[in-house]
């Protein structure tokens, strides 16, 4: 999970990308679960 950028990303930015990959991560988990 990494991002190319010359600029140090903001703290809005990086709080948003994390939010992004945490709803990935529990989007993940339910498919994974339902397909048990």
């Amino acid at each position: 999970f990494e991002f190319e950028t010359e600029a140090p990303l903001s703290a809005e930015v990086k709080a948003k990308l994390v939010a992004l990959k945490k709803d990935w991560m529990d989007e993940v988990e339910l498919e994974e679960v339902k397909g048990e």
